[in-house]
């Protein structure tokens, strides 16, 4: 193979080395390369020699002194080029200013527009021309061809006209948006003369109303800093003061309404950014109370400086723009409330059966306090954040609320409403049963209170926080659902008048039985002429021992309900669960007098058919129901219809 020469083959080496990929196989048995390695490493050693040489002198070139230095001394130069090319300037404005005719290019240019603008009103001033010729041609009685070319001819000028104005104002638009941009009052006057005059002030206006909205959205897309609420609502309160300066002596009485909207707009077209800021705000906070309370923070008092610094025009948006920042979180704020609630709800547990507090419900007012108490700090926190508007945050959650509780006292029977539960304590007296039953009224009466007293509260917030009552005040959500434990209550009260009356007749119904049986037995036993015996009259037949416990149960049971006739939650309950309230209504006497007509039912059911009595069994109960009745009007009670004609039977048969 013949060698090549140093220069040829150091070109070679060069051109492969500089390539991109490169395959040293495959260039050793190249034509060149393959009788001439010796020869081709040679000239390797020297070009690495070279590449070694120059990387030195450029990590001389570029060592940080010499760098500085060229460094100074191009800005030296950029100087001094900056100093001749304004100089140069200068002297092209000078040479400009005293050239007596433009260059070939500017007047060719302005020749064109001239000609053109020149054929355009010569085609319209044909187009004129013609259609009077043909108006002056048309017959007079052709009247509808006649009124289509006027109507036309008259169009045409006018959009014409129109189009005219258009185009020479949009020149202006630019100079509107920088003078309203700096303030310069004089510079807009003049221009509004010019809008004004070809009738145009309404665009005029709009520049104010455009600058505005694109003012804010600037501001707000400005990612070089770090925006907040209030860095946000304080620049849109800042460009609404600049702008509404100028609109008092430019617009008047429309300025402001223009400049609130527009601002209102273009913060709506950034409202992602706002429900971003917001929602960072609830999830770095450790409750949303806490997020709220911030958030209600910042909106009050800027309020009160709107308030304070604005107009009814940017009250009236910035109300708007609080009520969907309050949007953007009080879904998760009316659920930490309906969380709150439900907390101390499933709190709620009934003592074990055997425990002594079961049946005397004393036990679950500390829950319920708690509850009304949660629901009140609930109230309180939430008119600070929201405002006249925060009964619609929060009721619902309370409402929630009371239906889970609702549910929880029926499904487990905590007050003992079931029918096949037991609900009477054999150990206990006549007035401890009756003091347990009474206590569940209470619980009752203290749960329609709890409503009857947050819905109050609502109310007196909404007043203090400026909502009913003033001028454009609405009224407020009040919890509405009461009547799910009205219906509770209802059962709740009549179960326990059945429970009240079953502490006496029980025992009644069971003396009586055994009195009916005893002379029974004695009747089967004795002779015709014993029995005739006892048919004559007689005139000393005491009331039974049963019926002296009936009347001293319920005078018992009437001192015992007697001490609760001032209680609020006892009169509630009962309240709630009479049908016949007037003003004299005595809760304590009406609970009385439905366990009195229960007792006397079970009586009048006891003696049962008067006609099938014996006679000392007659003779017997007409003494018991003489006693009773005059034990019940002791009692300020009214003896049934039931028990009256029972009463008048045993008298005549007797």
């Amino acid at each position: 193979m013949n060698s090549v020469d140093d220069e040829k083959l150091t070109q070679i080496l060069t051109a492969k080395l500089a390539e991109r990929k490169f395959d040293e196989i495959n260039l050793l048995n190249t034509r060149e390369l393959s009788g001439s390695h010796k020869q081709a490493y040679r000239l390797v050693c020297s070009i690495l020699r070279q590449c070694k040489e120059a990387y030195s002198r450029d990590r001389s070139s570029l060592s940080m002194p010499i760098t500085i230095d060229q460094t100074s001394q191009l800005g030296s130069n950029v100087d001094t080029l900056n100093k001749r090319l304004q100089e140069h300037l200068r002297m092209l404005r000078q040479n400009e200013s005293s050239t007596k005719q433009p260059n070939a290019v500017l007047e060719y240019d302005m020749a064109k527009r001239k000609v053109d603008k020149l054929a355009e009103l010569l085609r319209a001033k044909l187009l004129w021309f013609n259609t009077c010729q043909e108006l002056q041609l048309l017959d007079a009685s052709d009247g509808a061809m006649r009124y289509q070319k006027l109507y036309s001819l008259g169009d045409e000028k006018v959009s014409a006209f129109e189009k005219l104005k258009d185009e020479f104002l949009s020149w202006y638009s630019p100079a509107t948006i920088l003078a309203i941009d700096t303030g310069d009052v004089k510079h807009l006057d003049s221009i509004k003369e010019k809008y004004y005059s070809l009738d145009r002030i309404k665009v005029f206006e709009s520049n104010f109303g455009n600058y505005a909205k694109n003012k804010i959205k600037s501001f707000i897309e400005d990612e070089s800093k770090e925006n907040t609420l209030w860095s946000i609502l304080q620049e849109f309160f800042a460009i609404w003061k600049r702008t509404q300066k100028l609109t008092d002596s430019l617009i008047q009485e429309d300025g402001s309404e223009v400049i609130s909207k527009s601002l209102f707009d273009g913060l709506l077209s950034k409202w992602e950014v706002i429900v971003a800021i917001v929602s960072d705000l609830v999830s770095s906070s450790e409750t949303p109370f806490v997020a709220a309370k911030s958030l209600g923070k910042v909106l009050a008092d800027f309020s009160d400086f709107v308030q304070k610094e604005g107009d009814e025009h940017i009250m009236a948006v910035f109300s708007q723009i609080m009520h969907r920042v309050f949007s953007v979180f009080s879904d998760d704020y009316g659920k930490y409330a309906t969380s709150v609630i439900l907390c101390v709800v499933n709190k709620i547990t009934a003592p074990e059966k055997g425990s002594r507090h079961r049946h005397k419900f004393n036990w679950l007012l500390p829950f319920l306090e708690e509850i009304q108490s949660e629901m009140r700090d609930i109230v309180k926190q939430s008119a600070i954040t929201f405002g006249a508007e925060f009964s619609s945050k929060i009721v619902p959650s309370f409402e929630h609320g009371l239906r889970e509780l609702n549910s929880l006292l029926q499904n487990h029977d905590i007050l003992n409403i079931k029918p096949e539960g037991i609900d009477i304590r054999t150990r206990k007296s006549i007035q401890e049963n009756t003091e347990d039953k009474v206590s569940a009224i209470c619980v009752m009466g203290y749960l329609l209170n709890i409503i009857d007293n947050v819905n109050e509260y609502i109310s007196e917030t909404t007043i203090d926080v400026g909502g009913v009552g003033t001028d454009s005040g609405e009224s407020p959500r009040l919890i509405s659902n009461a009547s799910l434990l009205e219906t509770l209550n209802l059962r709740v009260v009549g179960r326990k008048i059945e429970s009240i009356a079953n502490t006496i007749t029980l025992t009644m119904e069971e003396e009586m039985h055994k009195l009916k049986q005893l002379e029974a037995e004695a009747s089967e036993a004795m002779s015709l002429d014993e029995q005739l015996s006892r048919s004559l009259p007689s005139f000393s037949v005491a009331p039974h021992n049963y019926v002296t416990g009936v009347g001293h149960g319920l005078l018992s049971q009437m001192s015992t309900i007697g001490g609760y006739s001032n209680d609020r939650n006892f009169v509630r309950s009962i309240s709630a669960a009479a049908s016949d309230i007037n003003s004299s209504f005595n809760a304590d006497l009406w609970l009385l007098t439905e366990v009195a007509k229960l007792v006397q039912n079970v009586f009048c059911a006891q003696v049962g058919n008067v006609s099938q009595l014996s006679v000392k069994l007659r003779r017997q109960f007409n003494a018991d129901i003489l006693f009773l009745m005059e034990a019940l009007a002791d009692l300020r009670l009214q003896p049934t219809t039931q028990m009256s004609k029972l009463a008048e039977k045993l008298r005549e048969n007797s």
